[in-house]
């Protein structure tokens, strides 16, 4: 059984809102996604893989329940292991910059965004890093970017979650190259008519 925002709503924010959860463990009543999880933990059979890139924002705003996650799996047993990549910034920041850009999501100079970006804090690691750092109720493990996508991220990944062997594992491979220059300017372009 496959459970994933995706399959549910065609979106990957709703796992990481983690709006089902209370602060101790425990599933709202009107959860809808929790007690399909649930449903996967009582089996205690399997390893739980929780993966959403939405994680990292949404666990260093106040009052998320990462903690309320943690207390979820660990009174069933398990113990949360939290696997993040930590990607070199001038690195992050372009990518950010061209992902803003070739999406349509503002015009902005590159100059501009990169103040925006350092003034609210927004590409710090350790912003990202507090909630696991140092906590009791899971184990961090960090990874520089540069180095796992070397090797294939995906392999890295699977890798880190204690797969001995990724033979019959289909890799996709990058699924959204860098866009380069020309898109950047042609994005421009776009929201600048």
């Amino acid at each position: 059984v496959e459970v994933s925002p995706g399959n549910i709503m065609h979106n990957h924010v709703r796992l990481a809102k983690c709006n089902e959860l209370t602060a101790d463990g425990q599933i709202a009543p009107e959860a809808t996604l929790w007690p399909q999880i649930e449903a996967i933990v009582a089996e205690g059979s399997h390893d739980i893989l929780l993966s959403s890139e939405h994680f990292r924002g949404e666990f260093a705003k106040p009052g998320h329940t990462f903690t309320g996650i943690c207390s979820f799996f660990a009174s069933r047993g398990y113990r949360p292991v939290v696997v993040t990549y930590i990607r070199d910034q001038p690195s992050l920041l372009n990518s950010r910059y061209v992902q803003n850009q070739s999406r349509l999501f503002e015009q902005i100079s590159f100059d501009d965004f990169i103040t925006r970006t350092l003034e609210d804090g927004s590409i710090g690691p350790w912003k990202y890093l507090a909630p696991y750092i140092d906590n009791k109720i899971c184990d961090l493990t960090i990874v520089p970017f540069e180095t796992a996508t070397r090797r294939g991220l995906e392999t890295n990944f699977v890798e880190h979650c204690g797969v001995s062997s990724t033979d019959g594992l289909e890799l996709t491979g990058h699924k959204r190259p860098n866009a380069g220059a020309k898109t950047v300017f042609a994005a421009y372009l776009i929201m600048d008519k």
